[in-house]
């Protein structure tokens, strides 16, 4: 038998699997699927994927921007969003975020902690989870996450 565990951004996929027999015309495996594929989100907080415009600032004091990207994927413990330049940041960075979660309101200077970067041929990629966040900040992303479970694709 085999019990096959892949995990990839936060999700571990597995599934277990018994060896029936080795096909002999094909030199392939066959096997018998024992379980359905399952899936378990590492992360605490559930995430949405969506696309938001965002402005990155160094600390929350800065008035200029330190870049600007998009949001690939929120949740109320952080986020991923990808950048067209580099924005000179490593992880463990203290940084600020400001963006509109759904046109319904505004998150101005959300500081969050880099957790991960990658340059990924023409864009960078940052992982970041979100530190002191406000009420009013944690209301507009609950609201946004209602608003984003009546979505129908």
């Amino acid at each position: 038998g085999a019990i096959i565990r892949v995990e990839n951004r936060g999700t571990v996929y597995g599934m277990s699997a018994i060896y029936k027999e080795f096909l002999k015309k094909t030199d392939l495996f066959f096997f018998a699927i024992q379980n359905d594929v399952i899936s378990h989100s590492l992360r605490s907080q559930e995430r949405v994927q969506c696309l938001l415009p965002v402005a990155i600032h160094r600390d929350e004091e800065q008035a200029d921007e330190l870049g600007s990207g998009v949001i690939l994927n929120l949740g109320k413990g952080g986020l991923r969003l990808i950048t067209r330049d580099s924005i000179q940041a490593n992880p463990n960075d203290t940084l600020a975020v400001s963006f509109h979660p759904g046109g319904i309101g505004f998150i101005d200077r959300q500081k969050m902690r880099l957790m991960r970067v990658n340059g990924l041929g023409g864009h960078f990629e940052y992982a970041a989870q979100f530190i002191e966040m406000d009420k009013e900040n944690a209301k507009l992303l609950d609201d946004y996450f209602g608003i984003c479970k009546t979505w129908v694709m």
